[in-house]
């Protein structure tokens, strides 16, 4: 089994053929790359048999993302080890994250065994039925992204990315130099924009009402809605924010017959809703990260 490399900045492919072999590998087994990364491959006799990825990326630029794949048939011969040795070789950050499926168990064992330690687990949540809300939201507004003035939208903007900034910093940190406002523009087209509602409560000493929380709708299907990001200003106040989230939720319920999201449990508010649902959460994804030096 020889083992090279593929760049595919400046797309340096040590030939079309395995730059075509290389990308229906990938799609055969739905692995996703970014536009600039390098590639480790096993080859047996010219065919591809399992791949490494590893990648740098701007925004999470604490860690490099790699991906590790071996052809069933061809497992338990060293060929994973082979290909991971030669991606912590390549590695500049020498800090590495892995996601997983939570099912993969071939996959994690061999992390594990490498050394890699779990980081962050990502749960899957449906709810179908109504929810009963904790506590009523007396004293507190609730409006539309929609139509909120510019120093509101400004206010969940900024609130939105200190929280997704802080959740995110255990695993991967962002990258210094982006803003709130760059990050919502990042997502603006992929949220529903009078779906999506912000929380606002009232202020007595100024007569205003503040932004507090947000709410944040994503892809709609056929039959179910996405919750993208649901966050607040203070983790004290997440029992509030959990009878907004309720509240939200049910009005998607009215046009669909699913409500679902991801939760991680690193964020706060969001694995704040995991267990505490009628439908139990999945876990689907895990993080697993490794410090080379």
């Amino acid at each position: 089994m020889d083992i090279v490399y593929l760049n595919s900045v400046g797309q340096e492919y040590i030939s079309k053929g395995m730059q075509t072999q290389l990308e229906a590998y990938l799609e055969e087994y739905n692995i996703r790359v970014g536009e600039r990364y390098i590639a480790v491959v096993a080859l047996s006799s010219g065919a591809l048999k399992g791949v490494g990825i590893i990648e740098q990326r701007k925004f999470h630029s604490a860690r490099e993302y790699i991906v590790l794949h071996v052809a069933e048939n061809v497992r338990r011969r060293g060929i994973a080890s082979s290909i991971l040795n030669r991606l912590q070789a390549l590695s500049a950050r020498q800090k590495l994250q892995c996601l997983t499926s939570a099912t993969d168990h071939a996959l994690i064992g061999f992390l594990l065994k490498n050394r890699f330690s779990l980081a962050r687990k990502t749960y899957e949540v449906e709810i179908d039925q109504k929810l009963s809300a904790p506590s009523d939201l007396q004293g507190f507004q609730v409006r539309a992204f929609s139509q909120l003035n510019n120093k509101d939208l400004e206010e969940v903007e900024r609130l939105l990315f200190l929280n997704y900034k802080k959740y995110h910093a255990s695993v991967n940190a962002i990258a210094d130099g982006f803003t709130p406002s760059w990050f919502f523009e990042r997502i603006k087209d992929s949220i529903n924009m009078v779906a999506s509602k912000a929380l606002l409560v009232s202020s007595k000493d100024t007569g205003s009402y503040p932004v507090v929380a947000y709410f944040i709708v994503g892809e709609e299907l056929a039959d179910a809605i996405e919750v993208a990001y649901f966050g607040g200003k203070n983790e004290a106040d997440v029992e509030v924010y959990r009878a907004f989230f309720y509240q939200e939720a049910n009005v998607l319920l009215t046009r669909r017959a699913k409500v679902f999201f991801e939760a991680d449990d690193t964020d706060v508010y969001m694995n704040r809703l995991v267990g505490d649902l009628a439908n139990p959460a999945k876990w689907q994804y895990g993080t697993y990260v490794k410090n080379l030096s």
